[in-house]
């Protein structure tokens, strides 16, 4: 994330024209939003445990980083251009620098946890998607209220991180019944030779 940020300053100060900023707007930008935003946040994970016992499900805290990812690049973006306007004008070879440096940066996130995730779970998207449009038409296509869906043969963590369990009472089964308008919504049971070790 630091490099993305840093990415998004070196953009704001040496590739975009300097406009002039007063302190005002600025403070609010850096410093308002992203306050803000931890704020949501901490409500968001405070009513989820507060409502359910547990903590934040892992797909609304995926959510919640965009979140906070999104009011901390507003912050340095607000900074940045903030102290621009106190830097000479840029010409066009300055602006190209600004550029190469930022494409430079970019460099970096190609080696980064995620793009290495990302290379080994490529092959499994496609499969991935196809169990997904299944299991949806399976659950909106029955005409039952309790429907039983077949356990996937392949997770990418980049795509998924909780599953349907056996309990119809539990997140996320809960969430996808209501969505379908069914009762109960569970994982087929896999007989004992098929049970994963």
């Amino acid at each position: 994330m630091l490099a993305w940020l840093v990415i998004v300053a070196v953009t704001s100060i040496f590739v975009t024209s300097p406009k002039p900023a007063r302190v005002h707007p600025v403070a609010v930008a850096a410093i308002g939003i992203p306050a803000l935003f931890l704020l949501c946040g901490f409500i968001t994970w405070f009513i989820a445990y507060y409502a359910t016992g547990e903590p934040l499900a892992l797909r609304a805290r995926n959510e919640l980083e965009v979140f906070i990812i999104a009011g901390l690049t507003i912050s340095a973006a607000s900074i940045a251009r903030f102290a621009g306007q106190f830097l000479p004008s840029r010409p066009i070879h300055i602006q190209v620098a600004g550029i190469v440096l930022a494409a430079l940066l970019c460099l970096h996130l190609l080696d980064s946890r995620t793009m290495a995730i990302l290379k080994t779970e490529r092959p499994t998207f496609n499969t991935f998607w196809l169990e997904s449009i299944h299991r949806h038409a399976s659950i909106a296509l029955s005409r039952g209220n309790d429907i039983a869906v077949p356990n996937r043969t392949v997770r990418p963590s980049l795509l998924m991180q909780e599953d349907l369990t056996e309990n119809p009472a539990r997140l996320p089964n809960d969430c996808i019944a209501a969505f379908y308008g069914k009762k109960s919504v569970v994982m087929r049971v896999p007989p004992v030779s098929q049970t994963p070790r």
